[in-house]
């Protein structure tokens, strides 16, 4: 994969470990990108990191969106990635809606938009696409909170600009916007 300077700066700053225990620095991030700039490349070559490092036995890496067709697309350029990859097509097995590997009993999948229907899942990683169209919080809190038994998760909104600040996309920026000003102390965020 061939990245710009920012693009692979963004990579490398989301999945920084800390250096007293080498778990992931941040646990919860929003990046904004603007439309046509790459955003489904960067958050396909991280579900593969998270689905391929073997980091956490029994990895779950989940796209999210607001509809199944939304999550489908960072997906399958992730999907395509490893098709297109001798070396990692050998190692998986590959479907519709999901990629397994089977050495690392990791498993990729596509998600539907019912938040209360994803409540039994254990994400080590979620990719959620266009955060700024989510209708409710439904989706973020079921995987947010199945996240939390796992060792070293990570949940990723990558989402093109929005405009209701009292959405769920429009109160994680105004929490972050806290935590850089440093009215907030949060240092997974």
């Amino acid at each position: 994969l061939t990245f710009l300077p920012w693009q692979r700066w963004l990579i490398d700053g989301l999945l920084e470990r800390r250096p007293i225990d080498h778990k992931l620095r941040y646990r919860r991030a929003l990046v904004g990108v603007p439309r046509k700039q790459g955003k489904s490349l960067i958050g396909s070559a991280i579900a593969l990191y998270g689905l391929f490092s073997g980091l956490e036995p029994g990895a779950e890496v989940y796209s999210a969106a607001g509809d199944r067709q939304q999550a489908r697309i960072v997906f399958g350029e992730a999907k395509a990635q490893v098709e297109a990859n001798p070396l990692l097509a050998a190692e998986t097995k590959i479907y519709r809606d999901a990629i397994e590997v089977p050495a690392y009993g990791a498993v990729y999948r596509v998600l539907s938009s019912d938040g209360r229907l994803q409540h039994g899942l254990n994400p080590s990683m979620v990719i959620f696409d266009e955060l700024w169209g989510q209708k409710n919080d439904d989706l973020w809190d079921a995987l947010t909170l199945g996240s939390g038994a796992r060792v070293d998760p990570i949940i990723i909104a990558i989402t093109t600009a929005g405009f209701d600040v009292q959405s769920l996309c429009g109160r994680i920026y105004q929490y972050g916007q806290r935590v850089a000003a440093g009215d907030l102390v949060d240092p997974a965020f």
